[in-house]
């Protein structure tokens, strides 16, 4: 039993002693993964507004995340995977809530809500992605962050608009 104990505790030193030499942190990594959750997390979120509203604004919307999130989400596997990282399959907790809450509203409100949503969460999303370019030194980690800011503020400044125009109250 020491033995497999030892062997485990060698395994994890080591797995860190190789993302360290890739100049990966443990902070790095949780932003992957993180952002590789918030990908698939908009995708699901996007498609389930396609399947239950009508409303143009929200549906240009969703359209937009799935076009977007489905291309950067290709980088950030690409960059994943070269650090040794598998996708989730699965979105994060708080979109599979925001899914579930988006069910049991009737359209129209769930158009709206969809983009109030989606406005707090690509605050949070800016924040953390800013967070991270101040303070890892992987530079596939600082490229890929640096490419997608502009369309997380984009995605901000649209969501922002479309919110504002109150949509789904039509």
């Amino acid at each position: 039993m020491k033995t497999l104990a030892a062997i485990i505790i060698a395994s994890a030193f080591a797995g860190s002693t190789a993302l360290a030499a890739m100049g990966i942190t443990p902070a790095d990594r949780h932003f992957i993964r993180s952002a590789m959750e918030g990908g698939v997390s908009e995708i699901a979120l996007a498609q389930q507004v396609l399947r239950q509203t009508s409303d143009p604004t929200a549906r240009a919307f969703a359209h937009r995340m799935i076009r977007d999130h489905s291309q950067n989400d290709r980088q950030l596997e690409q960059v994943a995977q070269s650090l040794g990282m598998n996708p989730p399959q699965h979105p994060d907790s708080d979109a599979q809530q925001e899914m579930q809450q988006l069910a049991g509203m009737r359209p129209e409100a769930a158009a709206r809500e969809y983009l109030r949503y989606e406005v707090s969460d690509h605050h949070k999303d800016i924040a953390d992605f800013t967070q991270e370019l101040s303070t890892t030194s992987n530079d596939q980690i600082r490229s890929y962050v640096q490419a997608s800011l502009p369309v997380l503020h984009a995605h901000l400044r649209l969501a922002e608009r479309d919110a504002s125009n109150d949509s789904g109250a039509r």
